[in-house]
């Protein structure tokens, strides 16, 4: 066939082919595309639409459930009585319609003429009025037309006075008028009122049903404005759309656990949300999260979510493009990361439990010392001031202590660095050297021969101190023939108030605030680490527990110590009890009979510290391990931190921690940290050494501090619209709170319902003798003593009641620390602060004299209990009261009048009897008996002891008059 035929037949087949099925094809993968599309776009991008119907439905089917149950009511023979009674009263109303009608027009015509009758006698006063002005005007001016001017003047008034009969009539008509419409339809409104009560509930129910079906389904979007940083420090406004699908988040009456997520109102709605509203917060302040996610992957990507991926036993759909989200939504209880964004300044926050003991176990276990984190760049160290430590320990006890803290003392928080024998010994070598001799100081002369004698070697030397830092040695004076007695001892550490900071020879067991054992073993790892709870330092374990101190320290450094603390230490917490010389070696004796079973003789330690070599070794042991971030050590006082600083740590990615060798661990923040501070050493590898020491955590205890690292963003100061500024008064709570656990007043005071573990050590007939209450139930130390003396009692305490044998130490407060907690009582007790009230009047005599009739021996013998200046009350000391000549600039007046009248409710179970329990109990014969006056008398009567009031002083009860001369 020819070539241009073939071309033909060739076309021709082409041309004839069918492409049908591929055209068919095509058309259908673009319908099925368009379709996708289609859905991806309304359905699967938009499931909040999805979300909002159903709730929509569930608050519609609530709706009509709600209805149904009114419209049961319409059902009760209740209502079909009422409806009865309705029916005839429409009849009985029908029957007269037309006299109804008829008074209706009546009353009408009366008001109007009323109204015109009245509005004529208004216009005649204001007549009246100008009248008034002209003929004042007049009379002052003395104008010749005063008399014309007062004669219009009564004129209009005699009109007006004219018109208010017939304008008293036609009221009276008025109210006739009502009073008899009122007979005709007044039993019918009545019933239609009863009836109202029964439909009105059903009417807003219909029209809340209307506005559920008409609602429109749209994003619902919150502004919550200068909430995010730039990378150039600005702040902008974020965008949050999280109640598009939490619609009833901030709604009551979804709180029940059946109603599904996220349909449920917030779990703390009056709490948290009731402070922080959502149209000013938002949600992801506290949450986290992406807000402007519109998908449930994309907006709930959160910690749990992301660990998820490791682990193929929990297969989870998640939004890898969300995967690196920088702030992952909080779950549980890591929500309560969120608050200390804003809180940063209240550090025992009610919402935030976990939050709260993590950063107390940040403070306490001394993290700061090593590890810089803002807000804390000048925190104390929690350690000792070792600069003198040679003087006040032995080289054995030290050796063992290094070696192993929780040996001595279970509930320590010095950390176990998991050293040889040999680094023990070159860090004992290194403080014995530089620290020995430094406070106990070779005397000469009789006082060195003493301790030659005694076989010390050298006579203790205690500081006197020139200022509140500055320990300078002074002679050493000791009474010449005095033999302690540990059995002295043992009775004064019983009742001075030793037993309100430490735990002293009661057991090794783990034990509470109050010296109680408590059910948790101690647990060993495969370091030999002991492991227990942090131990809380507040109550009776504010202080190290001191069992076992006889085999750690020198009986002289111990006299010295007890004598003065801060001549050693001046930033010790431990306060200054004022003792005699022969009541702190007793005390001491006591101390040093309280051995420890586990105490060895370590041979040779004492010859080989003695080697310079070997101390240098030690001291850059010391400066490597960073000892010096806890305690105070000669010649590293201006040492920098040795580990990294923290203060964004809650920031960083997985891509910024090294799990060295560790291939068990999953890959997160959380498994990474919580097993860091498990084993600080976990990580180390063959180029990396580890040096962080263990601090034998549990597991509690590790997730309350791993929380706390995790809320180390960076982001505390930088939303200042949105930081949280207490109030005057808060403030004064919180650094009154501070205060009084820095120095912990709760070992020895009930305070704001907590604390007086010391209580116990007294029988309940002795509780007279136990330190004060000061602020439980109504009773109120800043209502019942004045500001300036308490500021000044609690700078130089002085004897209140001087038959106790506890006694309120001297803390050395400064006086910004005075005032705080002053203005902590003050807030506490609902008083004003700092401006208290001065009284305005003097002393009544009289008054006065009758006071000090009502307390003479015969009426209320007020001076049988109480002591007055030098003068004593009979009988024991047990039985006494305080010094009410002390009143007048302790006491509050105030308060002296409510304690008087029942001293009872102002603290139950006061000795103090109530002589005044109704208002005919005082005597009849002193201030026509009564009872009101009685008590001010008695407290006009204590306010004169101490000062002199106008007029002449009342006579002491007992005291003769002296004679004129």
């Amino acid at each position: 066939m020819p070539e241009k035929d073939q071309e033909k037949v060739f076309i021709e087949a082409v041309e004839r082919k069918s492409y049908g099925h591929i055209y068919f094809a095509i058309i259908l993968i673009g319908s099925l595309i368009t379709l996708w599309s289609f859905w991806d776009e309304v359905i699967t991008r938009r499931p909040w639409k999805k979300y909002q119907r159903e709730f929509n439905r569930l608050e519609l089917a609530r709706a009509k459930n709600e209805l149904a149950q009114a419209e049961a009511r319409l059902n009760t023979p209740e209502y079909k009585e009422l409806e009865k009674k309705l029916s005839e009263a429409e009849k009985d109303f029908n029957s007269k319609k037309g006299p109804y009608q008829e008074a209706l027009k009546r009353l009408e015509q009366a008001k109007i003429k009323l109204f015109e009758i009245t509005q004529e006698q208004q216009f005649l006063k204001s007549e009246a009025d100008e009248a008034f002005y002209w003929y004042s005007k007049a009379l002052h001016e003395n104008d010749k037309d005063v008399l014309i001017r007062k004669h219009e003047l009564d004129k209009l008034e005699a009109q007006v006075k004219e018109m208010q009969p017939e304008i008293d009539r036609r009221q009276a008509e008025v109210a006739a008028l009502e009073k008899e419409i009122q007979d005709i339809k007044g039993h019918l409104e009545n019933l239609q009122a009863e009836k109202r009560k029964y439909t009105t509930d059903i009417e807003q129910i219909q029209r809340r049903i209307e506005g559920i079906q008409t609602r429109p389904i749209e994003i619902k979007q919150i502004i919550v404005e200068k909430s995010l940083i730039t990378n150039f420090g600005n702040h902008i406004d974020r965008a949050e759309r999280c109640t598009t699908c939490h619609v009833a988040i901030d709604r009551a009456g979804f709180e029940d656990e059946s109603i599904p997520q996220p349909f449920r109102t917030h779990p703390k709605r009056q709490e948290i949300l009731g402070k922080h509203p959502i149209d000013r917060f938002g949600c992801t302040l506290c949450h986290a999260g992406q807000g402007t996610a519109l998908t449930v992957e994309q907006a709930h990507n959160g910690e749990q979510q992301v660990e998820a991926i490791h682990d193929k036993d929990k297969p989870i759909k998640i939004n890898h493009n969300a995967e690196f989200w920088l702030h992952p939504m909080l779950l549980g209880e890591k929500v309560q990361l969120g608050c200390r964004k804003c809180h940063e300044m209240e550090k025992d926050l009610e919402g935030a439990p976990l939050l709260t003991q993590g950063r107390r176990n940040f403070e306490e276990l001394g993290c700061h010392g090593c590890h810089l984190v803002r807000g804390y760049e000048n925190y104390p160290k929690v350690g000792p001031d070792l600069s003198r430590v040679g003087d006040k320990v032995t080289a054995d006890w030290m050796f063992q202590w290094i070696k192993n803290p929780r040996t001595f003392r279970v509930e320590t928080r010095m950390p176990n660095f998991l050293l040889s024998d040999e680094n023990v010994e070159a860090i004992v070598a290194y403080l014995m050297s530089v620290t020995r001799g430094k406070y106990l100081v070779q005397a000469s002369g009789t006082e060195g021969e003493k301790s030659q004698a005694k076989g010390e070697g050298i006579d203790p030397v205690p500081p006197s101190r020139t200022d509140s830092s500055v320990a300078v040695p002074v002679a050493y004076t000791e009474a010449e023939t005095y033999q302690p007695s540990p059995e002295r001892g043992k009775e004064l550490v019983r009742s001075v108030g030793c037993l309100g900071c430490h735990i002293i020879g009661e057991g090794t067991e783990i034990k509470d605030e109050h010296g109680n054992p408590v059910k948790v073993e101690p647990q060993v790892d495969e370091n030999g680490v002991i492991r227990v709870p942090v131990p809380r330092k507040t109550g009776r374990k504010f202080g190290p527990d001191l069992s076992g101190i006889g085999s750690k320290t020198h009986f002289q450094w111990l006299v010295r110590w007890i004598k003065d603390p801060k001549s050693y230490d001046p930033k010790t917490p431990m306060p200054n009890f004022r003792l005699t010389e022969e009541q702190a070696q007793d005390i001491a004796a006591y101390l040093m009979t309280l051995k420890w079973d586990g105490a060895e003789k370590i041979l040779g330690l004492e010859e080989k510290i003695k080697d310079p070599d070997l101390a240098e070794q030690g001291k850059k042991l010391i400066r490597n391990y960073g000892c010096y971030g806890c305690h105070t050590i000669p010649d590293m006082e201006q040492e920098q931190r040795t580990a990294p600083e923290l203060s964004t740590f809650g920031n960083k990615v997985l891509a910024q921690m090294s799990f060295g060798n560790a291939t068990h661990i999953p890959e997160t923040w959380w498994a990474w940290t919580e097993n860091k501070l498990r084993n600080p050493r976990i990580y180390t590898t063959e180029r990396e050494v580890l040096r962080m020491p263990n601090f034998g955590l549990l597991d509690e205890d590790i997730q309350a501090l791993g929380m706390f690292l995790k809320s180390l963003t960076g982001e505390e100061r930088e939303i200042p619209d949105y930081i949280y500024k207490p109030y005057e008064t808060r403030m004064a709570l919180i650094q009154g709170r501070e205060l009084v656990r820095n120095y912990n007043c709760i070992g020895c005071h009930i305070i704001e319902g907590k604390g007086g573990a010391i209580r116990a050590f007294y029988k309940l007939e002795d509780l007279n003798m136990a330190p004060p209450l000061l602020e439980v139930g109504e009773f109120h130390e800043g209502e019942k003593v004045r500001h300036d003396w308490l500021s000044n009692f609690l700078e130089n305490p002085v004897p209140i009641r001087p038959w106790l044998k506890v006694r309120m130490p001297t803390f050395g407060l400064s006086d910004k620390e005075a005032s705080a907690i002053v203005a902590y009582f003050s807030v506490l007790a609902k008083k004003r602060y700092p401006y208290e009230l001065p009284r305005k009047y003097p002393l009544a005599p009289d008054l006065v004299q009758a006071g000090a009739l009502l307390a003479s021996p015969d009426y209320l013998n007020c001076f049988n209990c109480h002591q007055q200046g030098d003068k004593k009350p009979e009988g024991p000391p047990e039985g006494w009261a305080p010094d009410l000549a002390m009143a007048t600039s302790r006491l509050n007046p105030d308060w002296i009048v409510k304690w008087i009248k029942d001293p009872q409710k102002v603290q139950p179970g006061t000795k103090m009897p109530t002589f005044f329990p109704d208002e005919n109990s005082g005597p009849d014969d002193i201030l026509e008996g009564n009872e009101e006056r009685q008590i001010l008398a008695l407290r006009e009567y204590l306010m004169s002891l101490g000062s002199t009031p106008t007029g002449k002083m009342p006579l002491a009860p007992g005291e003769a008059p002296k004679e004129k001369k």
